[in-house]
């Protein structure tokens, strides 16, 4: 059985996956079971936090499945509150957040940030996606209760076969609902960093000890707090494991998803919706061009 995780990322974060349970059936899933950060018992997940912050983890990243799905999840937030973690953050795909009363125990808990998957701004693309009929409603409930809270979101949108078209409306969908003059301020400073790593990634030299010192490097985020209210993430499926091996044309080609990226990441540019392209589940940003290089994440 495992009874440690993965060791501490560049980024600073640290991952753990808390169960094996899940109430979605998503095409794309790319979890099994033998993962390192599996860990099998409440002790060995207890255990696993407390060697994260040993090895210096500045944030914590609990997920699983769906970690929504145990009981035991405030209080592994607790615990990790605790020790000191700057960031903690909680994967899911939304369905139990839909209900307040979850959302406020996990705040109450300390959580800082959830990254929620959505995958459409079609209810009928999502829950096909997914195995899921209400995952969109649902899903944005789920965003409404933690903003409500003052906790941080990113929407994680995984891009494949099926929902290529749906990035733009999905921008369109989320700075519509979300955009509000009292996050203007935390908006600007996101593009306002992004413009200055962009800034100082184009010179022509000693770029990256430039961006390291001002950022680390990678260039690591704020602090919870001091992020925008909501985010993007544009992801591409990652066709490693799990159930994306066994549904191969869910995989577009580069040349399908790359102008999808591009419309999607000038339209939130032109909304302000602060948006980035993943760390791991992405297309080479090399295909992308370089005027898109800068993009965080």
């Amino acid at each position: 059985k495992k009874t440690a995780p993965t060791s501490v990322a560049p980024s600073g974060m640290g991952e753990i996956r808390i169960n094996r349970r899940c109430n979605e059936r998503c095409l794309f899933c790319n979890s099994r079971a033998g993962m390192d950060n599996f860990l099998e018992t409440p002790e060995a997940v207890l255990a696993g936090i407390d060697a994260l912050h040993a090895q210096g983890a500045l944030g914590i990243t609990l997920t699983g499945m769906e970690p929504t799905l145990d009981p035991r999840l405030p209080g592994y937030i607790r615990h990790a509150k605790a020790l000191g973690f700057a960031n903690i953050y909680v994967q899911s795909n939304g369905i139990r957040l839909a209900d307040p009363a979850l959302c406020r125990e996990l705040y109450e808990a300390g959580l800082d940030v959830v990254t929620l998957s959505l995958h459409a701004a079609s209810a009928d693309i999502a829950a096909r996606l997914t195995g899921y009929g209400n995952d969109l409603p649902d899903s944005l409930q789920a965003i409404d209760n933690l903003l409500a809270l003052n906790l941080r979101v990113e929407v994680n949108l995984v891009l494949n076969r099926l929902n290529l078209g749906e990035a733009v409306p999905l921008v369109e969908l989320l700075a519509a609902r979300y955009n509000r003059p009292e996050n203007e301020a935390a908006r600007r400073e996101f593009y306002e960093r992004q413009e200055e790593i962009t800034r100082l990634f184009m010179e022509p030299e000693g770029a990256r000890g430039k961006i390291e010192a001002r950022f680390g490097w990678p260039p690591r985020p704020p602090a919870a707090k001091e992020q925008p209210p909501l985010r993007l993430i544009l992801s591409f499926i990652a066709p490693t494991f799990g159930n994306v091996l066994q549904r191969e044309r869910l995989i577009p080609r580069y040349a399908d998803v790359v102008p999808e990226l591009r419309a999607a990441l000038d339209r939130a540019a032109a909304q302000r919706l602060p948006t980035s392209i993943a760390a791991r589940c992405s297309v080479p940003l090399c295909v992308m061009g370089a005027s898109y290089r800068h993009v965080p994440s």
